[in-house]
């Protein structure tokens, strides 16, 4: 696939909940810096069943993720894919997701990898709970190439599930500190 001006101008957008349709914590905030540039059309891929409101601006699709032909067919002409799934989402989805890109000529995808520096620390991208390496290896595989953005450690999302992220369990006021405090790693 070529892009037209030699830019990317075709962006489409994943995710499976309200809080990451292009509408939650990470989507929303790349949608509103793409459409800030005017240079690009977004598409969000949605359910049937989503209830998020999209930004004026944002074309939506109506897809069944367990159906590949809707998924291909949805990003057919994208020139790059955004992944914004919750953690909640089926393990299976993310590669689903990215096979259906695959298929649909998309040469670009940023997966649902975020806060892992995967270049600098590689020893995160292996032996996570989020198999990042895997998601990596699988997207140059079926010929495609990755863009991960790393943000660093996101305190307001991070500290709030409970005491399995960290230690911190806000609503009862307790930390749970591991080790001695001095390890790096």
């Amino acid at each position: 696939m070529s892009f037209p001006n030699n830019r990317i101008e075709k962006v489409a957008i994943v995710g499976t909940l309200l809080f990451t349709q292009a509408t939650g914590r990470v989507g929303a905030h790349m949608v509103t810096a793409l459409l800030a540039t005017g240079n690009h059309t977004i598409t969000a891929l949605r359910h049937s069943y989503s209830s998020g409101t999209l930004p004026a601006g944002v074309h939506s699709v109506e897809v069944n993720y367990s159906d590949e032909a809707s998924n291909v067919s949805a990003l057919k002409d994208q020139h790059f894919l955004i992944i914004t799934l919750s953690v909640r989402a089926s393990k299976t989805l993310p590669s689903t997701i990215v096979r259906a890109a695959a298929a649909a000529g998309i040469k670009y995808i940023m997966p649902n990898i975020y806060g892992f520096d995967t270049i600098g620390k590689p020893q995160l991208a292996s032996g996570t709970m989020f198999l990042v390496q895997d998601k990596l290896d699988e997207i140059v595989s079926l010929g495609m190439n990755y863009v991960v953005m790393t943000c660093g450690f996101r305190y307001e999302w991070s500290l709030g599930p409970g005491e399995q992220w960290f230690g911190f369990t806000i609503k009862e006021r307790k930390v749970t500190f591991f080790g001695d405090g001095g390890d790096e790693d």
